[in-house]
């Protein structure tokens, strides 16, 4: 899914806004990804106050954690860009019961794991990574 796409979803509306959003497109630029790339959202523990974003650059994969700011420091981000040939991924496992589905897969230190709608979005963005 490309990044603006996402933005335009509810979750997407709420985080991603004004010094959030400025902070993101810096540090993807800075890495070469550009501000609209195919991406995956992961909301980490603390939903609220951090997301990491994981984008595809020509170069290989750009890793971008987005902090919300508190007082006049702002919204804080920090990227890296790992070439492609030294990204590493798990198998993509699926499991379904009772109309149910249930994704997984490790990418270099991250476990994505979708259920249902959002199973879809991690495969999607697996199968953009191999």
């Amino acid at each position: 899914m490309k990044l603006s796409e996402w933005r335009k979803s509810a979750q997407g509306r709420k985080f991603i806004a004004g010094p959030r959003l400025a902070v993101l497109n810096e540090a993807l630029a800075g890495v070469g990804a550009g501000v609209d790339p195919e991406a995956f959202v992961d909301w980490t523990d603390d939903p609220e106050n951090r997301i990491t974003v994981l984008a595809a650059a020509e170069a290989g994969m750009a890793t971008v954690n987005v902090r919300a700011g508190v007082g006049p420091e702002g919204a804080r981000a920090s990227a890296r860009l790992l070439r492609w040939g030294r990204v590493q991924a798990s198998e993509l496992n699926a499991e379904v019961q009772g109309g149910h589905r249930l994704v997984t897969c490790q990418l270099e230190s991250m476990v994505l794991k979708g259920g249902d709608a959002d199973a879809d979005a991690v495969a999607e963005w697996i199968t953009h990574v191999y």
